[in-house]
């Protein structure tokens, strides 16, 4: 199974403006009133106005690409910023834990299996294992959890609003 990023929505979540080729654009995903899981574009002006900013699981810019040749590259990059950002807000992190664990657990494996993250052997913490982003050298500590159908559902349900 591959995963991709949904790609940058035409128009701001907020103001309802299109976004213009090669636009920067930043990306957030919070919990909606309902419980579930929401992404939203913004324009980088419109990020201060965005009421639920501080709520906000994640955090990461992108830029809207120019043509269809730029796409593939564009999703991989935001799915490493989206990963890593994750680890940006641990105060949000920690009230949501159990969600954002499944989606970091699972953005990992899948950063891995392309070749962006690379594992570290021997971890002295429980249910924790240590990944190095090969470019930048960072190193994350990934949450190790049991890889069940269950685990799977969830993960797609968490991400239904941001992930093809």
């Amino acid at each position: 199974m591959d995963w991709k990023l949904k790609s940058v929505a035409k128009k701001s979540t907020l103001s309802g403006n299109d976004f213009k080729s090669g636009e920067n654009v930043i990306s957030f995903i919070y919990k909606a009133d309902k419980g579930e899981w929401l992404r939203a574009d913004l324009s980088v002006e419109e990020e201060s106005q965005f009421p639920e900013k501080e709520q906000a699981i994640a955090r990461w810019e992108n830029q809207v690409p120019d043509g269809e040749e730029k796409q593939d590259i564009s999703h991989i990059d935001s799915t490493e910023s989206l990963f890593s950002s994750f680890y940006d807000n641990p105060e949000i992190q920690k009230r949501y834990e159990e969600d954002v664990d499944t989606l970091k657990m699972l953005l990992a494996l899948h950063l891995e299996r392309k070749k962006i993250l690379k594992s570290i052997p021997a971890s002295n913490e429980e249910n924790q294992r240590e990944v190095i982003h090969k470019a930048t050298k960072q190193t994350f500590s990934v949450p190790v959890r049991d890889l069940t159908p269950q685990g799977i559902e969830k993960f797609m349900e968490l991400s239904d609003g941001f992930i093809d």
